[in-house]
Protein backbone atom coordinates (compact mmCIF):
# COMPACT_ATOMS: atom_id res chain seq x y z
CA UNK A 1 0.00 0.00 0.00
CA UNK A 2 2.74 2.31 0.81
CA UNK A 3 4.61 2.20 -2.76
CA UNK A 4 0.99 3.16 -4.48
CA UNK A 5 0.98 6.20 -2.40
CA UNK A 6 4.45 7.03 -3.79
CA UNK A 7 3.47 6.23 -7.51
CA UNK A 8 0.62 8.92 -6.77
CA UNK A 9 2.88 11.25 -5.75
CA UNK A 10 5.30 10.56 -8.63
CA UNK A 11 2.38 10.78 -11.31
CA UNK A 12 1.20 14.30 -9.47
CA UNK A 13 5.04 15.79 -10.22
CA UNK A 14 5.06 14.27 -13.68
CA UNK A 15 2.11 16.51 -14.33
CA UNK A 16 3.45 19.52 -13.10
CA UNK A 17 6.47 19.27 -14.98
CA UNK A 18 4.22 18.24 -17.92
CA UNK A 19 2.60 21.37 -17.29
CA UNK A 20 5.09 24.23 -16.85
CA UNK A 21 6.95 23.04 -19.80
CA UNK A 22 4.01 23.58 -21.96
CA UNK A 23 3.50 26.75 -20.58
CA UNK A 24 6.67 27.72 -21.07
CA UNK A 25 6.63 25.93 -24.76
CA UNK A 26 3.15 28.35 -24.90
CA UNK A 27 5.06 31.86 -24.04
CA UNK A 28 7.72 30.73 -26.08
CA UNK A 29 5.22 30.26 -29.20
CA UNK A 30 3.50 33.85 -28.09
CA UNK A 31 6.57 35.50 -28.29
CA UNK A 32 7.61 33.66 -31.58
CA UNK A 33 4.91 35.02 -33.63
CA UNK A 34 5.29 38.27 -31.85
CA UNK A 35 8.17 38.87 -33.19
CA UNK A 36 7.52 37.05 -36.73
CA UNK A 37 4.77 39.39 -37.35
CA UNK A 38 7.34 42.74 -37.31
CA UNK A 39 7.99 43.74 -40.31
CA UNK A 40 11.07 44.30 -42.58
CA UNK A 41 13.04 41.25 -43.35
CA UNK A 42 16.23 40.81 -44.49
CA UNK A 43 17.41 44.13 -42.86
CA UNK A 44 19.38 44.20 -39.87
CA UNK A 45 17.20 46.47 -37.91
CA UNK A 46 13.39 47.05 -38.57
CA UNK A 47 11.82 49.74 -40.46
CA UNK A 48 8.44 50.80 -39.11
CA UNK A 49 6.00 53.79 -39.20
CA UNK A 50 4.97 55.91 -36.01
CA UNK A 51 1.66 53.77 -36.17
CA UNK A 52 3.04 50.84 -35.76
CA UNK A 53 5.63 51.79 -33.38
CA UNK A 54 3.18 53.26 -31.04
CA UNK A 55 1.15 49.82 -31.22
CA UNK A 56 4.01 48.04 -30.33
CA UNK A 57 5.15 50.65 -27.87
CA UNK A 58 1.46 50.60 -26.49
CA UNK A 59 2.10 46.27 -26.08
CA UNK A 60 5.72 46.64 -24.84
CA UNK A 61 4.80 48.72 -21.63
CA UNK A 62 8.07 50.37 -20.22
CA UNK A 63 10.30 48.38 -21.76
CA UNK A 64 11.55 50.05 -24.97
CA UNK A 65 13.66 53.39 -25.66
CA UNK A 66 12.39 56.09 -27.54
CA UNK A 67 15.69 57.85 -29.22
CA UNK A 68 15.82 61.14 -31.19
CA UNK A 69 18.99 60.92 -33.17
CA UNK A 70 18.75 64.50 -34.29
CA UNK A 71 21.05 66.82 -33.37
CA UNK A 72 20.94 68.97 -29.92
CA UNK A 73 19.21 71.94 -31.80
CA UNK A 74 16.89 70.06 -33.24
CA UNK A 75 16.01 68.17 -29.93
CA UNK A 76 15.34 71.19 -28.06
CA UNK A 77 12.82 72.56 -30.91
CA UNK A 78 10.79 69.61 -30.34
CA UNK A 79 10.87 65.79 -29.91
CA UNK A 80 8.47 63.00 -29.09
CA UNK A 81 6.90 63.19 -24.95
CA UNK A 82 9.45 59.91 -23.52
CA UNK A 83 12.12 61.03 -26.13
CA UNK A 84 15.60 60.53 -25.15
CA UNK A 85 18.31 62.80 -27.25
CA UNK A 86 21.37 60.56 -28.85
CA UNK A 87 22.40 62.92 -31.64
CA UNK A 88 24.07 60.47 -34.54
CA UNK A 89 27.41 62.09 -34.26
CA UNK A 90 27.91 61.13 -30.80
CA UNK A 91 26.11 58.24 -31.08
CA UNK A 92 29.11 55.38 -30.10
CA UNK A 93 29.78 57.23 -27.35
CA UNK A 94 27.05 58.26 -25.80
CA UNK A 95 24.87 54.96 -26.13
CA UNK A 96 27.11 52.79 -23.96
CA UNK A 97 25.86 54.81 -20.98
CA UNK A 98 22.65 55.82 -22.24
CA UNK A 99 21.66 52.57 -23.65
CA UNK A 100 23.21 50.28 -21.15
CA UNK A 101 20.87 47.01 -22.17
CA UNK A 102 21.56 45.80 -25.89
CA UNK A 103 18.44 43.64 -25.66
CA UNK A 104 16.07 46.10 -24.99
CA UNK A 105 13.85 47.40 -27.92
CA UNK A 106 15.05 50.76 -29.09
CA UNK A 107 12.57 53.06 -31.69
CA UNK A 108 15.05 55.18 -32.88
CA UNK A 109 13.78 58.64 -35.39
CA UNK A 110 15.02 61.94 -36.58
CA UNK A 111 14.63 64.87 -38.77
CA UNK A 112 15.60 62.57 -42.13
CA UNK A 113 15.32 58.75 -42.65
CA UNK A 114 18.86 58.31 -44.08
CA UNK A 115 20.22 59.39 -40.46
CA UNK A 116 17.60 57.10 -38.61
CA UNK A 117 18.87 54.06 -40.86
CA UNK A 118 22.72 54.95 -40.19
CA UNK A 119 22.02 55.22 -36.56
CA UNK A 120 20.31 51.44 -36.40
CA UNK A 121 23.07 50.25 -38.69
CA UNK A 122 25.69 51.87 -36.30
CA UNK A 123 23.79 50.50 -33.01
CA UNK A 124 23.28 46.52 -35.01
CA UNK A 125 27.46 47.00 -35.19
CA UNK A 126 27.53 47.68 -31.78
CA UNK A 127 25.85 44.92 -30.60
CA UNK A 128 22.53 46.11 -29.96
CA UNK A 129 19.56 43.73 -31.39
CA UNK A 130 16.18 44.98 -31.36
CA UNK A 131 16.50 48.25 -33.00
CA UNK A 132 13.68 49.77 -35.08
CA UNK A 133 14.45 52.84 -37.52
CA UNK A 134 11.01 55.17 -37.17
CA UNK A 135 12.54 57.71 -39.91
CA UNK A 136 11.54 61.07 -40.21
CA UNK A 137 9.48 63.24 -37.58
CA UNK A 138 7.76 65.18 -39.77
CA UNK A 139 6.31 62.09 -41.16
CA UNK A 140 4.06 60.95 -37.94
CA UNK A 141 0.74 61.14 -39.29
CA UNK A 142 1.44 63.07 -41.98
CA UNK A 143 1.64 66.03 -40.10
CA UNK A 144 3.78 68.61 -39.05
CA UNK A 145 5.21 68.78 -35.87
CA UNK A 146 3.21 70.29 -33.25
CA UNK A 147 3.01 70.89 -29.92
CA UNK A 148 0.96 67.92 -28.76
CA UNK A 149 3.60 65.63 -29.97
CA UNK A 150 6.39 67.58 -28.40
CA UNK A 151 7.84 67.97 -25.20
CA UNK A 152 10.17 71.36 -25.17
CA UNK A 153 12.25 72.24 -22.95
CA UNK A 154 12.39 75.17 -20.75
Amino acid sequence: MEGGGSEVKHSQKAKLILITCMVIVGLFSIYSVYKSMRPTRGLPYERLTFEQAEEYMEFEGEFYVLVDVGTKEEYASGHMKGAINIPYDNLVEESVTALPDIGEQIYLYGRDEVTCDKAARKLRELGYNNIASLGNLQSRRGEPLTEEMTETTG
